[in-house]
């Protein structure tokens, strides 16, 4: 999804420029986007990216609730995957 590698890059910029409040909440609107329309394999790559701004800013229940989401988008990926007997998610 193009929107998704836009939000990515200018998470980038603006991890360099310390604004990590700015960057989260990028983030967490494109997570939401993706989710109304059910892009779970497009979230993969943006919420490793908001785990490492939790990290970052030492925000460990934040960090602790995206590798939960990151861990059950994975396995519904896996699931689809399975019995569309493709990789479509990976």
């Amino acid at each position: 999804l193009f929107s998704n590698k836009i939000s990515l890059a200018e998470t980038q910029i603006l991890k360099k420029e310390k604004n990590f409040t700015r960057a989260i909440k990028l983030l967490e609107d494109n997570v939401a986007y993706m989710q109304s329309l059910n892009l779970r394999e497009s979230r993969l790559e943006t919420y490793d990216e908001l785990f490492q701004l939790y990290k970052e800013t030492g925000d460990a229940e934040n960090s602790l609730l995206i590798i939960k989401s990151t861990l059950n988008s994975r396995i519904v990926c896996s699931r689809s995957s399975i019995q569309a007997n493709s990789m479509y998610c990976m």
